[in-house]
């Protein structure tokens, strides 16, 4: 039984398929045209760097569980990359 909080949405098998044919894994630098209506799975750190720059308009991501340390660690990467791409 679920918590009344819980928003997860269940669907059928048949209605999962059709989303589990969308998904796809980005481990190296793509086209737009390669992941265009795409459901990309993995590590949004990995697989940002890979997509042509300015191409994503809205990324949901499900946040990892980070120590308070190293949350700078990473968040000063990723402005690193983004100030890299930007040039």
């Amino acid at each position: 039984m679920k918590s009344p909080k819980n928003k997860t949405i269940d669907i059928s098998v048949e209605e999962g398929k059709q989303y589990l044919e969308r998904c796809i894994t980005v481990t190296e630098p793509v086209q737009l045209s390669t992941v265009l209506n795409k459901t990309i799975v993995g590590d949004c750190f990995d697989v940002l760097s890979n997509l042509p720059h300015q191409s994503v308009d809205l990324a949901i991501v499900d946040p990892r569980t980070i120590k308070p340390l190293d949350k700078e660690l990473i968040l000063s990467s990723l402005e690193k990359r983004v100030d890299s791409k930007s040039v």
